[in-house]
């Protein structure tokens, strides 16, 4: 029993050392109002990567498990406006999501987990907002966002015939 105490205690002394984590900055820009933003990768020593998106110097948002990439974003000429970010499983049922982050807003938006599971959406500016569009992936139809002033809409896209 004396045993299996020490070993127990050694695990979660190991655990607890990796506890002070590294991270290296995988995007870093700056927004409208002059607030900094990055997108911070922890330097791998277990087996899942984690993701953090600090604004500001907080998190604001955290992915961990999946793979995490800047999948576009605009800056106005006066910083960063828009960025949207892809979240991918690494699976094949459903290899990505999206979340939508407008930094032009106070406080600044952040959209729910928005897609179909295509990994290839098309991003462009369009008026006052962002239109993201999915093709049909799987059993997935094809759909179209719309983002504008803190409010994301969805609409089915027919196919052309």
């Amino acid at each position: 029993m004396i045993r299996y105490s020490l070993f127990l205690c050694l695990i979660c002394m190991s655990c607890m050392s990796t506890a002070s984590e590294s991270w290296d900055v995988d995007f870093s820009a700056v927004s409208e109002s002059g607030t900094k933003l990055e997108l911070l990768r922890e330097v791998e020593q277990d087996f899942f990567p984690v993701f953090e998106v600090v604004y500001g110097g907080d998190v604001v948002r955290r992915f961990d498990g999946s793979l995490v990439e800047v999948e576009s974003f605009h800056d106005a000429g006066t910083g960063l406006r828009y960025l949207i970010l892809q979240e991918a499983s690494g699976g094949s049922g459903c290899p990505a999501t999206y979340t939508l982050f407008d930094f032009s807003l106070t406080p600044y938006f952040m959209s729910d987990s928005i897609g179909n599971c295509s990994d290839q959406p098309k991003i462009s500016l369009s008026g006052s907002g962002v239109v993201i569009e999915f093709p049909a992936a799987g059993l997935a139809s094809a759909v179209q966002y719309f983002y504008s002033n803190g409010e994301v809409s969805e609409k089915a896209v027919t196919p052309q015939k």
